[in-house]
């Protein structure tokens, strides 16, 4: 293969691709990593300071630990049930053998479905004395808006927070309401901010709004999957516009469409931080998509253009990755859209898989490609590509 093709080297060079997903198979791969954690016995790691406590690793052994004291095993296995008591029984166990800690910069609790009445068990054993905090991980847990205000003022003592992970909970506008007001106080530096999968909608969005124009320095910020409409999309480009920390924003798995994409493509012409963008799984093709990221498409332009203007190379957005998979994107008015990215020297990754590109789009993808020195990576899993769209896009790394 290596002779065949004239070796890896060579195709570096040529077009700098490493990898193109072509999705051959029309079925989806979804690959699942689960990874057992070891119970470990807690006697040895909770000592005078602790930097990290991670609820599943400790569970089992806190268990042991507190309530036969030698902290010898009576079961090598213990069913751990999903009801609405056992995560609360357990945590009470897990944070009473904790309580000679001094101090604890990471708290990962993620996915064991506590509830707000876990959160006010927490705050009760726990957090209520705790300010070293630097990372917090309360996704999973089925908190509302009721356990986000029982938990704000514990996060507002965390003076070092860089990470605050409260995704795939029940989360709406008052509860983000109440955690804006906190990050208006305290504007923390370089925060990584994940509320995917909640219930945000228009409303909340909103508010992220705001917030991204008074607190600047937010990283990152993941609102995947939050029912965000057109509405909602407009005020988070104008918290964007001139937000100059912002480096990577994931808008996928909302309800986005051709409207609010366009704003969000206005906001972006001025921002010269944001380096990766998720718009996947949106409605953003409603006119075709490309059209609207181009920078003369503003109306009336099929989607493609759309993204143009940010990849073209005369744009200030240093975007080094671009997801617009599950967007129904058809072959329409690609070719501006290829005449950006042959030129363009910043994306590295390019992910347009599960849209409607043909052959057409194929072909002129591959035209673009084989001028393009820096795209590392191009997802085109589950398009309509055909033999020969796909063996056009082989070609390019000949």
């Amino acid at each position: 293969m290596e002779d065949l093709y004239g070796g890896k080297d060579k195709i570096k060079s040529v077009v700098g691709i490493c990898s193109l997903v072509l999705g051959i198979s029309a079925s989806y791969g979804m690959y699942l990593y689960y990874q057992r954690l070891q119970e470990q016995p807690i006697r040895e790691e909770l000592g005078s300071e602790v930097t990290s406590l991670r609820m599943w690793e400790h569970l089992e052994a806190a268990e042991i630990f507190v309530n036969e004291g030698s902290g010898s095993e009576t079961s090598s296995t213990r069913e751990r049930s999903t009801s609405s008591n056992t995560p609360s029984k357990h945590l009470h166990r897990l944070l009473d053998a904790i309580t000679s800690c001094s101090t604890t910069t990471t708290l990962d609790l993620s996915s064991i479905q506590i509830g707000d009445d876990g959160v006010e068990i927490l705050i009760k054993h726990f957090l209520h004395d705790q300010t070293s905090l630097t990372e917090i991980n309360m996704s999973g847990n089925n908190l509302t808006d009721r356990g986000i205000e029982l938990l704000a003022p514990c996060i507002g003592q965390q003076s070092k927070l860089a990470v605050l992970n409260l995704s795939h909970n029940l989360i709406g506008p008052i509860g983000f309401k109440c955690l804006r007001s906190l990050l208006l106080e305290k504007g923390y530096g370089d925060l990584k901010l994940d509320l995917s999968m909640n219930r945000l909608g228009d409303r909340g969005a909103s508010l992220v709004g705001q917030m991204l124009e008074k607190v600047p320095r937010i990283q990152e910020l993941d609102l995947n999957g939050n029912d965000i409409g057109d509405l909602g999309a407009m005020s988070i480009a104008s918290g964007i516009q001139f937000n100059i920390h912002l480096q990577k924003l994931n808008l996928g798995s909302n309800s986005i469409g051709d409207k609010g994409a366009r704003i969000i493509r206005t906001a972006l012409e001025t921002n010269t931080t944001l380096t990766h963008l998720w718009l996947h799984s949106n409605s953003i093709a409603g006119m075709n998509g490309w059209g609207l990221f181009h920078s003369n498409s503003i109306a009336g332009m099929n989607g493609w253009g759309l993204f143009h203007s940010i990849i073209d190379r005369d744009s200030k957005t240093p975007l080094e990755y671009l997801s617009l998979s599950f967007n129904q994107l058809q072959n329409g008015d690609i070719e501006k859209f290829c005449e950006a990215l042959a030129d363009n020297t910043r994306l590295r990754e390019l992910d347009l898989g599960f849209n409607k590109l043909g052959q057409l789009g194929a072909n002129k993808l591959s035209k673009s490609l084989k001028k393009n020195s820096c795209l590392s990576v191009l997802d085109l899993t589950n398009n309509e590509l055909g033999p020969n769209g796909a063996l056009h896009l082989v070609s390019c790394l000949l």
